[in-house]
């Protein structure tokens, strides 16, 4: 039983080490550098100029940086509500953006959960 347990262990951390396998997110402080960023970035995806709530941000093992919160979207009646958003950068370069819509389901509240929840995919 013993010589299983390391076998799963061992294998667990080989796995841990290959390129596309689940690695952990670290909640971070954001830096006024990133917070601006991910002002832009909302700014510009949604061609508005929502308010934000909600900010946290995430580091990811590969270097990458994951913001998630909320933004105020369009609701289709004329009036806004909060919904998540996520973005995923490494240096100055956007890997990803969402921008979930008033309903609160979407990518961005799957991403957000998963980074939350440390099981972010990372590659390389």
């Amino acid at each position: 039983m013993r010589r299983t347990a390391i076998g799963v262990l061992g294998s667990a951390l080989l796995t841990a080490c290959t390129a596309g396998v689940v690695s952990t997110a670290l909640p971070a402080s954001p830096t006024p550098a990133e917070a601006a960023l991910i002002e832009r970035i909302v700014d510009e995806t949604s061609g508005a100029r929502p308010d934000l709530r909600r900010l946290r941000i995430f580091a990811a093992s590969d270097g990458s940086r994951i913001a998630c919160g909320d933004w105020t979207a369009p609701d289709g009646i004329g009036t806004t509500d909060w919904a998540p958003f996520y973005i995923r950068w490494k240096d100055s370069a956007v890997i990803r953006v969402h921008l979930d819509d008033a309903t609160g389901f979407g990518p961005a509240i799957l991403g957000c959960n998963q980074a939350e929840a440390g099981a972010v995919r990372v590659s390389g």
